[in-house]
Protein backbone atom coordinates (compact mmCIF):
# COMPACT_ATOMS: atom_id res chain seq x y z
CA UNK A 1 0.00 0.00 0.00
CA UNK A 2 1.28 3.39 -0.93
CA UNK A 3 0.27 6.30 1.22
CA UNK A 4 0.27 10.03 0.84
CA UNK A 5 -0.44 12.91 3.20
CA UNK A 6 -0.62 12.23 6.89
CA UNK A 7 -2.26 14.86 9.05
CA UNK A 8 -4.80 15.25 11.79
CA UNK A 9 -4.53 11.58 12.78
CA UNK A 10 -5.60 10.23 9.40
CA UNK A 11 -3.66 8.96 6.48
CA UNK A 12 -4.80 9.68 2.95
CA UNK A 13 -3.33 7.76 0.07
CA UNK A 14 -3.77 5.44 -2.85
CA UNK A 15 -3.71 1.66 -2.79
CA UNK A 16 -1.54 -0.20 -5.26
CA UNK A 17 1.73 0.24 -7.00
CA UNK A 18 1.01 2.00 -10.27
CA UNK A 19 -1.34 4.74 -9.05
CA UNK A 20 -3.70 4.24 -12.01
CA UNK A 21 -7.38 3.58 -11.31
CA UNK A 22 -6.61 2.87 -7.67
CA UNK A 23 -8.97 3.67 -4.81
CA UNK A 24 -8.21 6.51 -2.45
CA UNK A 25 -7.97 5.51 1.20
CA UNK A 26 -8.63 7.50 4.37
CA UNK A 27 -7.86 5.63 7.57
CA UNK A 28 -7.38 6.70 11.15
CA UNK A 29 -8.54 6.30 14.72
CA UNK A 30 -12.13 6.56 15.91
CA UNK A 31 -13.63 10.06 15.92
CA UNK A 32 -10.73 11.62 13.99
CA UNK A 33 -12.95 13.09 11.26
CA UNK A 34 -12.37 10.53 8.49
CA UNK A 35 -16.00 10.47 7.36
CA UNK A 36 -16.34 14.27 7.25
CA UNK A 37 -13.08 14.59 5.31
CA UNK A 38 -14.10 11.88 2.83
CA UNK A 39 -17.53 13.44 2.30
CA UNK A 40 -16.02 16.88 1.68
CA UNK A 41 -13.44 15.52 -0.79
CA UNK A 42 -16.10 13.50 -2.62
CA UNK A 43 -18.43 16.53 -2.87
CA UNK A 44 -15.59 18.67 -4.24
CA UNK A 45 -14.72 16.02 -6.84
CA UNK A 46 -18.38 15.72 -7.86
CA UNK A 47 -18.67 19.51 -8.26
CA UNK A 48 -15.85 19.39 -10.82
CA UNK A 49 -17.52 16.66 -12.86
CA UNK A 50 -15.83 17.59 -16.14
CA UNK A 51 -12.30 17.53 -14.77
CA UNK A 52 -12.48 14.80 -12.15
CA UNK A 53 -14.17 11.39 -12.07
CA UNK A 54 -16.95 11.22 -9.46
CA UNK A 55 -15.98 9.73 -6.12
CA UNK A 56 -18.07 7.14 -4.24
CA UNK A 57 -17.41 6.29 -0.60
CA UNK A 58 -16.81 2.74 0.58
CA UNK A 59 -17.06 2.17 4.33
CA UNK A 60 -14.31 0.01 5.81
CA UNK A 61 -15.89 -0.02 9.26
CA UNK A 62 -16.92 -3.16 11.09
CA UNK A 63 -19.87 -1.49 12.84
CA UNK A 64 -21.37 0.48 9.96
CA UNK A 65 -22.31 -2.77 8.21
CA UNK A 66 -25.04 -3.27 10.85
CA UNK A 67 -28.51 -1.83 10.39
CA UNK A 68 -29.84 0.24 13.26
CA UNK A 69 -26.44 0.90 14.80
CA UNK A 70 -26.38 4.58 13.90
CA UNK A 71 -25.42 6.05 17.26
CA UNK A 72 -21.78 5.61 18.16
CA UNK A 73 -20.70 4.51 14.68
CA UNK A 74 -20.48 7.91 12.97
CA UNK A 75 -22.59 6.41 10.22
CA UNK A 76 -23.38 8.96 7.51
CA UNK A 77 -26.87 10.43 7.66
CA UNK A 78 -29.46 9.77 4.97
CA UNK A 79 -28.85 13.31 3.66
CA UNK A 80 -25.09 12.68 3.40
CA UNK A 81 -25.69 9.38 1.66
CA UNK A 82 -27.98 11.17 -0.81
CA UNK A 83 -25.23 13.70 -1.65
CA UNK A 84 -22.56 11.11 -2.40
CA UNK A 85 -23.06 7.38 -3.01
CA UNK A 86 -21.98 5.27 -0.01
CA UNK A 87 -21.33 1.53 0.03
CA UNK A 88 -21.12 -1.24 2.65
CA UNK A 89 -23.42 0.47 5.13
CA UNK A 90 -26.48 -1.22 6.69
CA UNK A 91 -25.81 -4.62 5.12
CA UNK A 92 -27.00 -6.93 7.92
CA UNK A 93 -28.96 -6.95 11.16
CA UNK A 94 -26.89 -6.98 14.37
CA UNK A 95 -28.04 -10.53 15.21
CA UNK A 96 -26.67 -11.85 11.89
CA UNK A 97 -23.24 -13.35 11.56
CA UNK A 98 -20.97 -11.20 9.38
CA UNK A 99 -17.35 -12.23 8.86
CA UNK A 100 -14.36 -10.65 7.19
CA UNK A 101 -15.00 -13.04 4.28
CA UNK A 102 -18.55 -11.67 3.98
CA UNK A 103 -17.10 -8.17 4.01
CA UNK A 104 -14.57 -8.98 1.28
CA UNK A 105 -17.32 -10.46 -0.90
CA UNK A 106 -19.53 -7.37 -0.45
CA UNK A 107 -16.50 -5.16 -1.07
CA UNK A 108 -15.73 -6.87 -4.38
CA UNK A 109 -19.34 -6.37 -5.53
CA UNK A 110 -19.28 -2.68 -4.52
CA UNK A 111 -15.99 -2.11 -6.33
CA UNK A 112 -17.39 -3.68 -9.50
CA UNK A 113 -20.49 -1.45 -9.29
CA UNK A 114 -18.36 1.65 -8.80
CA UNK A 115 -16.05 0.74 -11.69
CA UNK A 116 -19.09 0.12 -13.88
CA UNK A 117 -20.11 3.74 -13.37
CA UNK A 118 -16.60 5.03 -14.07
CA UNK A 119 -16.33 6.44 -10.55
CA UNK A 120 -13.37 6.45 -8.18
CA UNK A 121 -13.77 4.51 -4.91
CA UNK A 122 -12.64 6.15 -1.69
CA UNK A 123 -12.23 3.69 1.18
CA UNK A 124 -13.00 5.26 4.55
CA UNK A 125 -12.74 3.71 7.99
CA UNK A 126 -10.70 2.48 10.85
CA UNK A 127 -11.19 -1.29 10.90
CA UNK A 128 -7.72 -2.51 10.05
CA UNK A 129 -8.75 -6.13 9.60
CA UNK A 130 -11.32 -5.24 6.93
CA UNK A 131 -8.88 -2.93 5.18
CA UNK A 132 -6.10 -5.53 5.20
CA UNK A 133 -8.49 -8.19 3.92
CA UNK A 134 -9.35 -6.19 0.81
CA UNK A 135 -6.06 -4.37 0.21
CA UNK A 136 -3.54 -7.04 1.12
CA UNK A 137 -5.70 -10.06 0.27
CA UNK A 138 -5.68 -11.33 3.85
CA UNK A 139 -6.90 -14.92 3.91
CA UNK A 140 -8.73 -15.91 7.10
CA UNK A 141 -8.01 -19.28 8.68
CA UNK A 142 -10.48 -22.13 8.19
CA UNK A 143 -13.38 -22.54 10.58
CA UNK A 144 -13.47 -25.42 13.02
CA UNK A 145 -17.13 -26.29 13.50
CA UNK A 146 -16.75 -28.80 16.33
CA UNK A 147 -14.68 -26.41 18.44
CA UNK A 148 -17.10 -23.56 17.75
CA UNK A 149 -20.01 -25.79 18.82
CA UNK A 150 -18.25 -26.58 22.10
CA UNK A 151 -17.60 -22.92 22.76
CA UNK A 152 -21.23 -22.03 22.03
CA UNK A 153 -22.46 -24.69 24.45
CA UNK A 154 -22.10 -22.37 27.45
CA UNK A 155 -22.88 -25.27 29.70
CA UNK A 156 -20.94 -27.76 31.70
CA UNK A 157 -19.07 -30.72 30.31
CA UNK A 158 -19.90 -34.07 31.83
CA UNK A 159 -17.91 -37.06 30.58
CA UNK A 160 -16.78 -35.04 27.57
CA UNK A 161 -20.28 -34.05 26.46
CA UNK A 162 -21.86 -30.64 26.58
CA UNK A 163 -24.69 -30.40 29.09
CA UNK A 164 -26.70 -27.24 29.42
CA UNK A 165 -26.37 -25.69 32.82
CA UNK A 166 -29.54 -24.84 34.68
CA UNK A 167 -30.51 -21.20 34.29
CA UNK A 168 -29.34 -19.02 37.16
CA UNK A 169 -31.92 -18.45 39.92
CA UNK A 170 -33.78 -15.14 39.82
Amino acid sequence: MRTGNKSGGHEVGAVGGDGVDQPLVIVGPTASGKSALALELAKRARSQSEAVDPVELVSVDSMQVYRGMDIGTAKPTAAEQAEVPHHLIDLVDPAERFTVVDFATAFDAAMADIAGRGAVPMLVGGTGLYLRAVVDGLTPPPEFGSIAAELRCRGTFIRGRCRRAAPPPR
